[in-house]
């Protein structure tokens, strides 16, 4: 008898009683949620890729080493002035939470992002993934993991410096509440970064060399910190290190932050950037 089939349902038209939309409606849903996993199951492959590509970028370890900057110069300040009156929070906020989470963080995220898409087109990588295929959408998501997957190595990698002389600091031990408060903005930080990071991927996929890039993150990250305490709400890195800092004890900024105009920023620039790195691969493509 004539009738549609799809795995785990069969519909036979000779069957009395069937009520064919709902069953037709029912197998068009199901095969949607198969595409569905299907999709997602080959982002996790897009993403174990792009991990695993990491594993050849040796710059990417010169990078995490700028996260020992900043505690390095505050541990050295903190031994050279005896008289200074340190606590673990005010060593927290100034050795990862100041230059080294507004302005070397951002920087490093956007060189990162040019390396990673430079050396895919110098490869001619770049071209070879739409032969998988793989969606502009997919690719900008899962450039966008690795960020954030550096983004918290960074504040791990800069917590460690931070904590190791800690253990022979008594006067600088943390409680279990102050080592939680740090943990919750070390985890803010990460996403409000990634997040002002998208403009810089966006540029990275868009221009056609990695030197551009990476100054632009240089500038990027440095007009960013100035425009935190003037006009915030006009770039993303900016937008980001007032947002970091609020709650933070001693962390004083001359403008209030609001929340509306900081994702009006967020959404404007992140959109224009989606928009701007996917018109680039679709060309590609």
């Amino acid at each position: 008898q004539p009738g549609w089939t799809a795995p785990g349902l069969t519909v036979r038209w000779s069957q009395p009683g069937w009520p064919w939309p709902i069953c037709i409606c029912a197998g068009s849903a199901w095969r949607n949620t198969f595409s569905t996993s299907q999709g997602v199951r080959a982002l996790a492959d897009l993403l174990w890729t792009e991990f695993a590509k990491l594993r050849r970028q040796r710059m990417l370890w010169l990078l995490l080493l700028g996260s020992a900057v900043m505690p390095a110069f505050t541990y050295l300040y903190y031994f050279t002035h005896p008289g200074c009156s340190y606590t673990f929070l005010s060593l927290y906020r100034q050795g990862m939470f100041s230059l080294g989470a507004m302005v070397l963080l951002p920087i490093c995220l956007g060189v990162l992002a040019a390396i990673l898409v430079d050396s895919e087109r110098s490869t001619r990588v770049l071209w070879q993934l739409w032969i998988v295929p793989v969606s502009a959408g997919g690719y900008i998501l899962a450039k966008l993991a690795v960020l954030f997957a550096f983004s918290v190595a960074y504040f791990v990698s800069a917590a460690v410096v931070c904590l190791a002389p800690v253990f022979f600091l008594p006067a600088l031990r943390p409680s279990p509440g102050a080592l939680a408060f740090v943990v919750f903005l070390a985890a803010r930080f990460c996403v409000l970064e990634t997040a002002a990071a998208l403009p810089l991927l966006g540029l990275a996929i868009l221009l056609k060399k990695s030197l551009v890039s990476c100054c632009v993150s240089i500038l990027y990250g440095i007009f960013g910190f100035i425009l935190a305490s003037k006009a915030p709400f006009l770039l993303p890195s900016a937008c980001a290190a007032l947002w970091g800092v609020q709650g933070v004890p001693g962390a004083r900024f001359p403008v209030s932050f609001s929340l509306f105009p900081a994702l009006v920023c967020f959404g404007v620039w992140g959109a224009a950037a989606v928009v701007a790195a996917w018109n680039s691969l679709r060309e590609v493509e």
